[in-house]
């Protein structure tokens, strides 16, 4: 009862943040599907409806890990019927579970009333937020890595058995979050107390059902489909796939470290750098609790690092995201608890936070991709690409004379979820009479770019804010 009556205490403390995710949800319930999530998951979701619940998907779009997203839009478009809404409306239950698992990380390190404030350093982040508005798995994944490590950190084994089972469903990604789990509870075993070996033991059978399952399906997968990761003929990502050389490499390199500190996060780094200082010179000292973070953030980077180098388009912020979350907590439980300057405190909080909300306007020139499914800045597009097709309806301009490119190219179908089967091509340059740009497409390169500035006609622009959508006309084009 008394541990009842303390969770309701501690909920009523976190509407503050429940509020705003739902307010966010609501407002995005309308937003079409983003970035490559026509592919993974409404193509996965109309699979199913149109063909029956099944394990595997069609080899053009089959991704090489369990459609987690895909079969729960399915199931609830099934009952609910087909809108946009329906799938938005499904993710403010986790996005409820997400503040309620990261208070509960946060509160392990840090004690209360500071909890909330470090939440809220937590929280802010654009690339998280961005995950509850684009209907992402990564939310999923989120949510069930953090209720894993929660699970250990709280000693409650039957949960992490589930947790498990549920954060390896979520993807390929969530399959190498298991890893992270369970090598960050060997971790705690070795250094913690009493017979190493037996405490190693004991901890075994909670990781099999999850790992068992990965390895049924990633069989069962191979024998049908004869590849595991990656279809190497005709997938949707092969190009993300090939390997990189070693200059590829040490670019990737490069990358990773700009992603490690893009949309605000440099200011985190920036007071990481200082604690380090201080730690050096004796002023600070880590504990248990900063050693226990700093290695969940190693383990991270040692799981996470190796794809992100070797392949060549694998480097997305999304990919990150339990890494960006236990960094700003070890920041958090090093400013909040081992830091006695309070005025120092305070201002370095405001700094960090006032840095990460910056973070959604941080926008590159056109030449420099950009992570867009990870800040909240790509908003605006909604409203400008419904301006622009109602602009091409309107002047009667076929679909199939006008060329576009990722994420712009999927069936209006899978996209906005309309009975429109029409879709934009991505033909070379020269055989287009028209083009549907936007600066949020990363694909077109800086020769097509130089090209369509120079020497093709703006029939029409929409902007708002940072995200504009042009539509130009090949000047040879009749």
């Amino acid at each position: 009862m008394i541990k009842l009556r303390f969770q309701i205490e501690t909920h009523k403390k976190l509407l503050p943040f429940y509020f705003p995710v739902i307010v966010l949800i609501l407002i995005s319930s309308n937003f079409f599907f983003f970035w490559d999530k026509d592919i993974l998951h409404s193509r996965h979701a109309f699979w199913y409806l149109e063909n029956g619940f099944g394990i595997l998907q069609p080899p053009q779009f089959d991704s090489g890990h369990p459609p987690a997203m895909g079969l729960l839009l399915a199931f609830l478009w099934k009952i609910f019927g087909i809108h946009l809404a329906v799938g938005h409306l499904a993710m403010i239950p986790f996005g409820i579970m997400l503040i309620w698992q990261l208070y509960r990380f946060t509160a392990f390190f840090i004690k209360s009333p500071s909890v909330y404030w470090a939440l809220l350093l937590i929280a802010v982040d654009t690339s998280i937020l961005t995950q509850l508005i684009i209907l992402s798995g990564d939310l999923l994944t989120l949510v069930f890595f953090f209720w894993a490590v929660n699970s250990i950190l709280y000693n409650k084994r039957i949960a992490l058995l589930f947790a498990m089972i549920l954060l390896a469903f979520t993807g390929s990604r969530g399959m190498i979050s298991c890893m992270i789990v369970g090598i960050f509870d060997l971790y705690l075993q070795i250094y913690g107390k009493g017979n190493i070996y037996k405490r190693i033991v004991s901890v075994i059978p909670w990781y099999l059902p999850s790992f068992l399952l990965s390895v049924f399906y990633l069989a069962y997968h191979y024998v049908k489909t004869g590849w595991i990761g990656y279809n190497p003929e005709g997938s949707s990502w092969e190009g993300l796939f090939e390997l990189a050389d070693l200059k590829g490499a040490l670019r990737n390199l490069l990358i990773i470290g700009w992603r490690l500190v893009d949309f605000g996060r440099l200011f985190l780094w920036l007071t990481g750098f200082y604690f380090f200082f201080l730690i050096v010179k004796k002023k600070m000292n880590p504990d248990d609790n900063s050693r226990i973070l700093l290695a969940l953030c190693i383990i991270s980077c040692i799981v996470y690092m190796p794809p992100m180098l070797i392949y060549k388009g694998l480097q997305s912020h999304r990919y990150m995201l339990p890494l960006f979350v236990v960094f700003a907590t070890l920041i958090a439980y090093l400013l909040f608890e081992k830091l006695p300057d309070i005025r120092l405190r305070k201002l370095l909080y405001f700094v960090m936070i006032i840095g990460l909300f910056s973070g959604n306007f941080w926008v590159y020139p056109d030449h420099i991709a950009k992570g867009w499914d990870a800040t909240l800045a790509h908003i605006p597009y909604y409203k400008l690409r419904r301006d622009m097709l109602q602009y091409i309806e309107k002047e009667g301009i076929p679909f199939e004379r006008i060329c576009s490119e990722i994420p712009n190219t999927g069936k209006l179908k899978y996209i906005d979820l309309i009975e429109d089967e029409r879709s934009f091509t991505n033909r070379n340059l020269p055989e287009c009479d028209y083009i549907f740009y936007s600066n949020i497409y990363n694909m077109f390169t800086d020769d097509v770019l130089y090209e369509l500035k120079n020497h093709w006609e703006v029939v029409r622009e929409y902007r708002l804010l940072q995200v504009r959508v042009t539509l130009y006309k090949n000047p040879y084009s009749d």
